[in-house]
């Protein structure tokens, strides 16, 4: 019998009342208990691990799962089935958040992460970008080490998000890390007065949507897994070709790539929005190259911001991509 290929799904919560929707609506199994709880869906092939509160715990409860995965932890508790993980492992994390205005019980996903207190994780200030994802709500949120008795004008507040999402982008790529947050406190309901009774009953509501969410991921990454590869390897020979005339640094190359495989993921055409930015690309059999113009006369200073400016543009539309683009 041909082995069926599964995708990866990992969900992490800081708390076990955040993973106890979760955990009886997909009937997960705990497999772990330390250093960190950890449970397993195995009709799905799913896994859920518990951190704990705050960033430090957050990046050793991904690392020490994210390390396990990659040395095939999921084909080691299910030998049957045929596992895509570890760069290819759908990442997500759910639970409560504050806001200052936003009712208690909505839910959304984030697009934008400030790490709003300085760490071993990432310096103050730093932010991530998770990608959008398409016909459904989201919002900025602000991570800090320390509960919060005040709320910023605009975005949501925890203490989780930014750790969450730089760990796991070093073990999966970046349009596969999401984080779905539903509002639990505001500046008319004190945190200090929720309960876990209170946190299972608000995440219950959204199951269903964490449900849409999860099955728009893995449609993404199971029906267009052969696809993506075809095109990740004509983007690669047409990237190649355009790194060779622009003089791109290893970090540029590497940012280059990410950007590429996100564009795709997303429905922007990267190959015609580098073009339009660079003078023109020439379609050729079997791909698509700079056009001969596209790199001629251009000295090594020049090309380099060129290669940051491109970097920057396909950044910039990623981030203000609504929707795909691509049916």
């Amino acid at each position: 019998m041909k082995q069926q290929i599964q995708q990866a799904c990992v969900f992490v919560t800081a708390l076990s009342c955040e993973a106890r929707p979760l955990l009886d609506k997909w009937k997960f199994k705990q497999i772990e208990s330390s250093p960190f709880p950890i449970y397993y869906a195995v009709d799905k092939n799913w896994l859920l691990i518990v951190s704990g509160i705050g960033k430090k715990a957050c990046a050793t409860a991904v690392g020490y799962l994210g390390g396990k995965l990659a040395s095939g932890y999921l084909t080691e508790l299910n030998s049957t089935a045929e596992v895509i993980y570890n760069q290819s492992a759908i990442w997500i994390n759910f639970g409560i958040a504050g806001h200052n205005s936003h009712p208690l019980g909505r839910g959304m996903m984030i697009h934008k992460i400030y790490d709003a207190s300085p760490s071993s994780i990432s310096s103050k200030g730093e932010v991530f970008y998770p990608f959008r994802l398409p016909y459904f709500d989201s919002e900025e949120i602000h991570c800090y080490d320390k509960p919060q008795s005040s709320y910023p004008l605009i975005g949501l507040v925890d203490m989780e998000s930014a750790a969450f999402f730089y760990s796991a982008s070093l073990f999966s790529n970046n349009e596969l890390i999401h984080l779905y947050k539903v509002v639990s406190d505001n500046s008319q309901n004190s945190a200090d007065n929720i309960n876990k009774n209170d946190i299972i009953a608000l995440l219950n509501e959204h199951t269903t949507k964490l449900q849409e969410i999860t099955d728009k991921l893995l449609d993404m990454t199971q029906v267009r897994f052969t696809e993506l590869h075809k095109m990740n390897q004509q983007v690669r020979d047409w990237a190649q070709h355009f790194i060779d005339g622009y003089h791109f640094s290893s970090t540029q190359k590497q940012q280059l790539n990410e950007q590429l495989r996100g564009c795709y993921v997303m429905g922007v055409d990267p190959i015609s929005l580098v073009g339009a930015l660079t003078g023109g690309l020439t379609p050729i059999t079997g791909g698509l190259t700079p056009s001969k113009n596209t790199s001629k006369n251009i000295n090594i200073n020049s090309s380099k911001k060129v290669a940051a400016e491109v970097i920057r543009k396909l950044k910039a539309e990623l981030e203000n991509t609504p929707k795909l683009k691509r049916s």
